[in-house]
C-alpha cells in the first residue's frame, strides 16, 4: 500500500485487519471535506438578467419624475405653512397625552401628504441620489412661478413693507429660477453626501449664488452676442438731432409752463442807468424840465411784453445744448430714454454723479437702491447719496455768499440807498444854488395847492398829523388864507426833513405824513421859471422824487419809515418784483456791497427752503419748498442778481433734489428702514457659516449696487429692476434646504 492510500485509509477510520473489529472513527481531513460536499444541497441556479428597460418607459419616468417635481415645487409654499401649523397643533397633541395619558394620533406633516398623494397618484418616486438631486432642483424652479405671482399682488398692497417684498418677489424671474435651481441641487448634493443640515444650508447658499452668477453670465453672453451678430441700425445725425427735438418738447410739455423757464430761464437785461448820475454835474441849461407825474428819469428796466412760450423748434438756440446731448445719445443708443439723458445732463451739470434709478424714476429700480441703502452691500449707494446731498448744499452755497443777519443786512441796504438819496438831494442842492447865483434871486415854490393838501389832511386825520408838523405848516400862515413869508426850495427841502422826522408806528399818521410830503414834493416841481436858470435843477429834483416813487425801498429810506430788522423782508425777498429789480440796478451802480448783501439774503432764502435751519450742516435737501421759493421770485427778479449760467444753476439745483429724494409715485420705498435692518440681519447670518459668508455675501446684491452707480444711458433704454434674485435665491435655499420627504412630524 502506497502512502498515499495509506494516508486516505487513515483519513477515512479506515484500520489494519487485525483492528477491523475495533469501532471505527469519524471520518476528518480530505475525506470529512469531501464527505461534506458530496452530501450538501446544491446551490439554486442564478436569476437570468432582467430585460432593460425600453426607451418609451424611461420616457414615461422622466416626464413622471418632471410632473412630481412640479407639483412639489407648486404646493412647496403651502406646505411650508401647513407643516409649521401641524407642527403647532401637534405639540398641543403630544403635551395632552402626556398629561392625560390618552393616544391622540399626531398630523402628518402636509409635505409628506404631498409626497403621498404624489405616490398614489401613479407618480414615479426618485430611486437614486442622482435622481433625488435634480428632483431637488426641479421643485424649486417649479416653485418661483406662485412666489412671483404672490409677488405682484404684494406690489398692491397698502403697507411700504409688502410692497417692497412684493417688488423683489416678483422681479427678474429669469434669475430667480437659475437661483432656486443652484439652491436647490446644492443643498441636495450635500444631503445624499450625508452631511448635517449646516452643510446642506451652506451649499444650498453656494449652489443659489452659483445659479444666479451663471444666468447672468449667460444672459450677458447672448447679449453681447445679439449685438455683434445684429448691431442695432446707425440713425442719421439729422434724424437723432429731430427726435432730441420732439423728445425735448415733449418733457417740457408734460412737465409744465414752470419747466420752460428752468430749462431756459429769461436772458438777464442789460443794466440800464438808474436816476441821475451820482457826483454828475447838473444838467445845462436848456435842458427842458419834465411836467409834474412825468419826469424825465431813465426807469428801471421793465419785463418785456409777454411772449408766446418757446419751442424747441421756435427758438432752437435756447435749448440747443440740451438737444445736442440727447441726440448724441441717441446715436450711440437709439432706445435711449431721452427723459434720462435730460436729468442725467443735469447732475453733470452741477457736477455729480447720479445713480440709475435717480436718471430713470423707475419705480422699482429707484426704490429698491433706497431700500438697499442701509444694508451692508449697500453701503457704497449710501455714501453716493450722502455725496450728492453735500454736493448739492455746496453748489447752493457757492450761489448765496456769506449772508449777514436780517438786521445787520437791512441796515446795510438801508444806509447805502439813504447815502445815494442824500448824494441826489445835494445834486439839486446844488443846482438850485448854482441858479440863484446865477440869476441873483430865489425860485418861490407855489403854496396854493400845499394849502389845500394841509387842510384836508387836518380834516381827514385831525390830531394824527403831529404838532412838529403842524407848527412849520401854519408859520407859512396856510390856515389864514394869506401867505406870510416866501416859500423857497430850501424851505420846501428843510419842510420834508421835518415830516419824515415826525414818522411814527402809528400808520394814520404815517399815511397823513405821505400826503403832505408828496404835496410839497409836487410843490416843487411846479416851481417853473419857464425854462430859466432854475430848469436844470429842477429836473434834478424831478428825477429824484420819481426815483423814490419807482424804488418805495429809497423813499422808505429817504424817509427813515421802515426799520432795519424788516428791511429785507418787506423790500427784497417780498418786495414787488419792479421795485426789486429797479433797486438791484441801483445799488449795483452806486453800491455794490449792498447790492451783494441783496443776492446774499435772496439765495439765503432759497437755501432756507431747500435746506432748513441746518445746524448740523449735513440736512437733506428738500426740493418742494426750494423750487416753490423759486417760483415765488420768478424769473425775472432772480435775473437781477443772478447771470443766466447762474439761474441755470439754481433750477438745476431743485430739479436734481427733486430726483434725489422725490418718490416716484408708485415707489414702494421703505421709510422705516425695516427692510435694510431684515437684510442686515440676513446678511450677518449668513457671513457667520464656515467658508460660505465670505463667497457669498449678497453677491447679486453687489451686482445691482454697481450697475445703480454706473447710471449708464445704455441701462434706460430697456429697464431691469435688480436685486431680487439673491432674495429670490435665498428664498428658494429656505424651501429647499429641509427634506422633501420628511419621516415624521416634528
Amino acid at each position: 500500500m502506497t502512502d498515499l492510500a495509506a494516508q486516505f485509509l487513515a483519513d477515512a477510520g479506515a484500520a489494519p485487519a487485525a483492528a477491523s473489529s475495533a469501532p471505527a472513527a469519524a471520518p476528518t481531513g480530505l475525506a470529512a471535506q469531501f464527505i461534506a460536499d458530496a452530501s450538501a444541497t446544491p446551490a439554486p441556479a442564478a436569476p437570468a438578467p432582467s430585460a432593460a428597460p425600453s426607451a418609451a418607459s424611461q420616457v414615461g419616468r422622466q416626464v413622471g419624475l418632471t410632473a412630481r417635481a412640479g407639483v412639489t415645487g407648486i404646493m412647496a409654499l403651502p406646505s411650508m405653512v401647513g407643516d409649521a401649523l401641524n407642527a403647532g397643533v401637534n405639540f398641543g397633541i403630544r403635551g395632552i397625552n402626556d398629561l392625560a395619558g390618552t393616544q391622540i394620533p399626531q398630523l402628518a406633516p402636509v409635505s409628506q401628504s404631498v409626497q403621498n398623494i404624489e405616490t398614489d397618484a401613479g407618480l414615479p418616486v426618485p430611486k437614486n441620489a442622482t435622481e433625488r438631486v435634480v428632483q431637488d432642483a426641479a421643485s424649486a424652479m417649479a416653485g418661483v412661478s406662485p412666489s412671483v405671482g404672490i409677488g405682484k399682488l404684494l406690489l398692491g398692497a397698502a403697507s411700504p413693507v409688502a410692497q417692497a417684498v412684493g417688488a423683489g418677489m416678483q422681479a427678474v424671474p429669469g434669475a430667480q429660477i437659475a437661483g432656486a435651481a443652484g439652491a436647490g441641487a446644492g443643498s441636495g448634493t450635500a444631503r445624499e453626501l450625508g452631511l448635517g443640515p449646516g452643510y446642506q444650508i451652506g451649499a444650498a447658499l453656494l449652489g443659489g449664488a452659483a445659479g444666479v452668477g451663471a444666468g447672468s453670465l449667460a444672459s450677458a453672453g447672448v447679449r453681447a452676442a445679439a449685438n455683434r451678430m445684429m448691431p442695432a441700425p446707425s440713425i442719421p445725425p439729422a434724424a437723432a438731432a429731430s427726435r432730441a427735438d420732439s423728445a425735448v418738447e415733449r418733457m417740457l410739455n408734460d412737465l409744465g409752463p414752470q419747466a420752460r423757464q428752468a430749462y431756459a430761464p429769461m436772458q438777464q437785461p442789460e443794466p440800464v442807468p438808474v436816476g441821475p448820475a451820482l457826483g454828475a454835474p447838473a444838467p445845462s441849461d436848456g435842458v427842458q424840465a419834465a411836467a409834474p407825474g412825468a419826469p424825465n428819469v431813465p426807469a428801471p428796466t421793465q419785463p418785456a411784453a409777454a411772449q408766446p412760450m418757446p419751442t424747441a423748434s421756435s427758438q432752437f438756440g435756447t435749448f440747443q445744448p440740451l438737444q445736442q446731448r440727447i441726440a448724441q445719445a441717441i446715436q450711440e443708443n437709439p432706445q435711449v430714454d431721452p427723459a434720462a439723458v435730460m436729468r442725467a445732463q443735469d447732475f453733470q451739470t452741477l457736477g455729480m454723479q447720479p445713480t440709475l434709478g435717480q436718471i430713470t424714476r423707475d419705480p422699482i429700480q429707484y426704490a429698491q437702491e433706497m431700500n438697499i441703502r442701509g444694508a451692508p452691500t449697500g453701503a457704497p449707494i449710501a455714501n453716493r447719496f450722502n455725496q450728492q446731498n453735500a454736493q448739492l448744499q455746496q453748489a447752493l452755497m457757492g450761489l448765496t455768499g456769506t449772508p449777514a443777519d436780517a438786521y445787520q443786512a437791512g441796515g446795510a441796504i438801508k444806509g447805502a440807498l439813504q447815502s445815494i438819496d442824500n448824494q441826489m438831494g445835494q445834486q439839486v442842492s446844488d443846482a438850485y444854488a448854482a441858479a440863484r447865483a446865477s440869476s441873483g434871486k430865489n425860485l418861490d415854490v407855489p403854496l396854493q395847492g400845499v394849502a389845500q393838501d394841509y387842510a384836508q389832511v387836518l380834516n381827514d386825520f385831525g390830531d394824527k398829523v403831529p404838532s412838529g408838523v403842524r407848527n412849520n405848516f401854519n408859520q407859512l400862515g396856510l390856515m389864514g388864507g394869506t401867505q406870510q413869508k416866501t416859500f423857497s426850495i430850501e424851505n420846501a427841502e428843510n419842510l420834508l426833513k421835518v415830516i419824515n422826522a415826525n414818522q411814527s408806528n402809528d400808520p394814520a399818521t404815517n399815511t397823513a405824513l405821505g400826503q403832505l410830503r408828496n404835496s410839497v414834493k409836487n410843490a416843487i416841481l411846479s416851481a417853473d421859471d419857464q425854462g430859466g436858470v432854475f430848469a436844470p435843477a429842477r429836473a434834478l429834483a424831478a428825477q429824484r422824487f420819481a426815483l423814490q416813487d419807482q424804488i418805495p425801498a429809497l423813499q422808505a429810506a429817504s424817509a427813515d419809515t421802515v426799520a432795519p430788522d424788516d428791511f429785507v423782508k418787506r423790500f427784497v425777498v417780498g418786495g414787488k418784483t419792479d421795485d426789486v429789480s429797479a433797486m438791484a440796478q441801483l445799488l449795483q451802480q452806486h453800491a455794490p456791497d449792498a447790492f451783494q448783501e441783496m443776492r446774499s439774503q435772496i439765495g439765503a432764502q432759497l437755501a432756507a427752503k431747500g435746506f432748513g435751519a441746518n445746524p448740523a450742516g449735513d440736512a437733506r435737501f428738500n426740493p418742494s419748498p426750494y423750487m416753490q421759493q423759486m417760483q415765488a421770485f420768478g424769473p425775472t427778479k432772480l435775473a437781477a442778481f443772478y447771470t443766466p449760467d447762474e439761474l441755470a444753476q439754481l433750477n438745476a439745483i431743485g430739479r436734481v433734489g427733486a430726483y434725489m429724494n422725490a418718490f416716484p409715485s408708485a415707489a414702494p420705498v421703505n421709510t422705516s428702514n425695516t427692510a435694510s435692518a431684515i437684510a442686515s440681519l440676513v446678511g450677518a447670518g449668513v457671513k457667520k457659516i464656515p467658508y460660505v459668508g465670505g463667497l457669498v455675501d449678497n453677491a447679486q446684491n453687489r451686482m445691482f449696487v454697481n450697475r445703480a452707480l454706473a447710471a449708464r444711458l445704455s441701462d434706460t433704454a430697456v429697464q431691469q429692476p435688480g436685486g431680487a434674485p439673491a432674495q429670490s435665491a435665498l428664498g428658494s435655499l429656505l424651501l429647499n434646504s429641509a427634506q422633501r420627504t420628511p419621516s415624521g412630524n416634528p
